[in-house]
């Protein structure tokens, strides 16, 4: 059995390219943690450190700690003054969570059978290591370009047949082709979500995705996939996935994936009449490289609880990437042994509701 360690790869102590920041960078980035009553290390600080700043980081921690501006348990550090009640719950979800990383490694034996399948990761609560019996677990699939609506059907007739369409185990929010794999809402939200994928089949396409995502070094100028906690990925191509793409080659195969998002479109149009077109459209994504099915938008929830808290501290809130920005970073950090890629993809996959509202900074 596989687990994660919570155990991040700690930087060089005082680098920085400006003066100065780095309270505020420390405060910004437990005040966006507290929101969900995660309290970090040290070592995770450092990583996930919202701005580059001088200065040295263990230093810092202990002036703001004992200025009263953070709190700490030793170990662990938040914004919340009974931090040892935030720290028990964190290990009694990464507790849980053990139970969730293997349904998650069976259904991804399962998922990457289905034809046209590259990549399986793990999205939202699970992928900082965090669980409880309510909440599911959340995957984002990557496809093939023109076949996403085929390897959508594919797994949704799975789920209903099999496990009698439970989404405990099995909840399938997103898909993308390889040629939407750039993230169009840069924000903080997004840059964190990015920061904590994990993935279980499809290793490649995942450097692929995080090279295509390069402008979440705007808000987290530390982060590298090399320094947080990964799980083993079994790349291993299904044989069973290859005959089953066989009848959907060629010509007939594009016809049958568009008039599947067709038929995707109209369900939630029909399922969800009281809905505006723009409000449908946000929650329920459809295109022919990508396929966003959401609740309530939690995003919107949490960036304006992380920007109420940066007020309440007097700490600049990082602002969204500029459109300019997006295509600057896009243009300059493509791989060479990429696809095509362009803008479009994920706008709020993340952390389950059910965190929400914790934390009282």
């Amino acid at each position: 059995m596989h687990t994660i360690e919570n155990s991040f790869a700690t930087p060089p102590e005082g680098r920085g390219q400006h003066n100065g920041g780095l309270r505020e960078a420390i405060l910004s980035t437990l005040l966006y943690y507290d929101i969900f009553a995660y309290p970090l290390t040290e070592s995770e600080l450092d990583v996930l450190l919202h701005r580059e700043a001088r200065g040295v980081l263990t230093d810092a921690l202990h002036t703001a700690v004992r200025t009263g501006e953070v709190y700490t348990d030793g170990a662990y550090y938040g914004m919340t003054r009974d931090i040892e009640a935030n720290v028990r719950r964190r290990h009694s979800m990464e507790r849980y969570a053990r139970r969730h990383w293997i349904a998650a490694r069976i259904m991804t034996h399962v998922i990457k059978r289905c034809p046209f399948v590259r990549a399986v990761m793990i999205t939202g609560t699970l992928s900082k290591n965090l669980s409880a019996p309510a909440l599911d677990i959340d995957y984002f699939i990557v496809t093939d370009p023109g076949r996403l609506w085929i390897a959508r059907s594919f797994l949704t007739v799975f789920k209903k047949l099999f496990l009698f369409n439970s989404r405990k185990y099995f909840c399938l929010n997103y898909f993308v082709a390889t040629d939407a794999l750039a993230i169009p809402d840069r924000n903080v939200f997004t840059a964190t979500e990015i920061a904590h994928v994990k993935v279980l089949h499809g290793a490649e396409w995942y450097r692929t995705f995080v090279a295509a995502n390069a402008w979440l070094g705007h808000f987290l100028p530390r982060w590298s996939a090399e320094n947080m906690p990964q799980v083993p990925s079994n790349d291993r191509r299904s044989i069973l996935a290859r005959l089953a793409e066989l009848p959907f080659l060629g010509d007939a195969g594009a016809r049958l994936d568009l008039r599947l998002m067709r038929g995707w479109a109209k369900m939630w149009k029909r399922r969800y009449p009281e809905l505006s077109d723009e409000k449908r459209n946000t929650l329920f994504r459809v295109d022919r490289s990508v396929s966003r099915a959401h609740g309530p938008d939690f995003q919107t929830r949490i960036l304006s609880a992380y920007e109420e808290r940066c007020a309440r501290h007097s700490v600049s809130a990082a602002a969204p990437l500029s459109e300019e920005s997006v295509v600057f970073a896009a243009d300059h950090t493509r791989p060479t042994s990429a696809p095509e890629l362009r803008h479009s993809g994920i706008q709020d996959a993340g952390f389950d509701p059910y965190v929400l509202p914790l934390g009282s900074a």
